[in-house]
């Protein structure tokens, strides 16, 4: 973008200068009672005026310049609060567990989070045992409708654990006691720190 137009001034300056010659002069007049040296001063003082204002005209590419900065820099902090303050909510929200199924030949949870909040296939969770908090492994969502997902073992960390919902998915798919799921936003970390690197050369 050209910051300076030289062409804008070289038309605006004569203008400008008219009219405010005329103006100074219409003072001058105004006053009854003046000399040549007043004359004088207030055509060189009209002339700088002039070419003041010419120049802001002609550097209007300046001030657009500095407009897009602002806005941009205030859509930069306003996406960036956006971003984080979407992430802290899904690290904080808790899914439950409706029961277990089988699935591909073995065992599945089906988790009460589908479309409606935002899940897609492939998103994963981690399953954490209520009372202390521990981690006891991750599901993969494969089968996602609007309230619910179905979702395969990714990692069996608490082997105990999975293994016996193994030995009774066909018998028993009430769901697991005393568990809850939250989703695992590594990936969504990752995304968030290239968008912020994007925003930042956004300027």
């Amino acid at each position: 973008m050209e910051y300076f137009n030289r062409r804008l001034f070289a038309y605006a300056y004569p203008i400008a200068a008219s009219v405010s010659i005329a103006i100074a002069l219409a003072i001058i007049v105004g006053r009854g009672d003046f000399a040549i040296a007043d004359v004088f001063i207030g055509v060189i003082l009209a002339l700088l005026a002039s070419a003041v204002i010419a120049g802001l005209i002609a550097a209007y590419g300046l001030f657009l310049r500095g407009w897009v900065w602002v806005y941009r820099a205030a859509m930069r902090k306003l996406a960036a609060r956006a971003l984080n303050s979407a992430l802290s909510q899904a690290e904080r929200t808790r899914f439950e567990c409706s029961g277990i199924i089988e699935m591909q030949g073995t065992v599945a949870l089906r988790i009460l989070a589908g479309t409606s909040q935002g899940i897609q296939p492939s998103d994963k969770f981690n399953l954490y045992e209520a009372t202390g908090n521990v981690y006891w492994g991750s599901v993969v969502a494969v089968d996602v409708r609007e309230s619910d997902c179905d979702c395969l073992p990714q990692d069996r960390a608490e082997v105990d654990f999975w293994e016996s919902l193994e030995d009774r998915m066909k018998r028993d798919t009430s769901k697991p006691q005393n568990v809850y799921l939250v989703l695992d936003t590594d990936d969504y970390e990752t995304a968030l720190n290239h968008v912020t690197a994007l925003l930042r050369r956004w300027r």
